[in-house]
């Protein structure tokens, strides 16, 4: 599976594609510019995005994403705030697969 991993956090990155991902092609990028360059090549079974980005949030991206690349399934790797959850999920993230978080909103 070719998956892009959007997040800002490498050491987090290169754990969740070392012990859960070892067999799959992953592209790890840091920002929202990167997640669209890399788009432009071969393209991605999934997307992981993070909601805080160094250039913005996962949410702008995914939105990008969803009218650029309507078929990318796009689960999101990271909120800890519920209050969060409607919004990105209304953008497209795939909820299938996401967790919820059990911390409640500040």
């Amino acid at each position: 599976m070719r998956i892009l991993f959007v997040d800002n956090h490498p050491e987090f990155t290169a754990l969740v594609a070392q012990s859960f991902l070892p067999t799959d092609d992953v592209v790890v990028v840091p920002t929202i510019a990167g997640a669209r360059a890399a788009v432009r090549g071969p393209e991605f079974d999934i997307a992981l995005v993070d909601y805080d980005l160094d250039d913005g949030k996962g949410v702008e991206l995914v939105r990008w994403v969803r009218s650029t690349l309507p078929r990318l399934r796009i689960m999101r790797t990271a909120v800890l705030v519920l209050a969060r959850v409607p919004p990105l999920w209304q953008a497209g993230y795939w909820p299938a697969w996401s967790a919820l978080s059990r911390r409640s909103p500040s």
